[in-house]
């Protein structure tokens, strides 16, 4: 376009830049929009989802709850789900390791009966104080200390296929025998073993099984 001289008109070529870099902007603000829409949408999406799983746990942990409950009253009034046996219901005998002295051992009718000195071995600082206490050296030689305060005996029965274990040459040889076998080494004192301590396993009134302790 020229004018009345017959000179072009700069102030279009400016209008005409200017119109480009708008819509230029505005394309590139309508890329901006459109990413920023779907990042949104997305996650929105993920919100969702979260929500859904939320709402299926809280169903399930009502439903735990509720069988809870049910397991809880049904408990309380003395419901089960099956009948247990009386001798279920028992409890079981109590075991117990007992370190001892043999004081004797009979038989009678095929049963064996021993005559029990319980004791204790300490070690460590538990027999540092007890040997002193005693006026005894302390710490003690080997770092134990048998404590025998309690004269007091007591008589249980050999169970039914008792076991006894002893020890020669020091630890190196170990010998598992029934208690009949070990009667009589007790009784004929063969290698000192009616004067060793024992580990005794008892359970009420029966010794389940016998174990030397070796003492260097």
């Amino acid at each position: 376009m020229r004018n009345s001289a017959g000179k072009p008109i700069a102030g279009i070529s400016v209008l005409a830049v200017t119109a480009i870099a708008i819509g230029a902007a505005m394309l590139a603000a309508a890329g901006v929009w459109y990413l920023q829409y779907q990042q949104v949408t997305q996650l929105r999406a993920r919100l969702s989802a979260s929500e859904t799983r939320a709402q299926l746990l809280a169903t399930q942990l009502d439903e735990a709850k509720d069988a809870l409950r049910t397991a809880t009253e049904g408990s309380a009034s003395g419901a089960t789900s099956a009948p247990v046996a009386e001798e279920d219901a028992e409890e079981p005998p109590e075991v117990a390791k007992q370190f001892c002295f043999i004081k004797d051992l009979t038989e009678a009718g095929g049963t064996y009966s021993l005559v029990l000195d319980y004791a204790q071995m300490l070690s460590g600082k538990a027999a540092a104080d007890a040997a002193a206490a005693r006026g005894e050296e302390s710490p003690p030689p080997n770092d134990y200390f048998i404590v025998n305060d309690n004269p007091k005996l007591r008589t249980l029965q050999a169970a039914s296929g008792a076991k006894v274990t002893l020890y020669y040459d020091g630890m190196a040889e170990k010998r598992s025998m029934t208690i009949a076998q070990f009667a009589t080494i007790f009784a004929a004192n063969r290698d000192g073993k009616a004067d060793v301590p024992y580990y005794a396993v008892v359970s009420e009134d029966e010794v389940l099984s016998l174990e030397e302790q070796y003492l260097p």
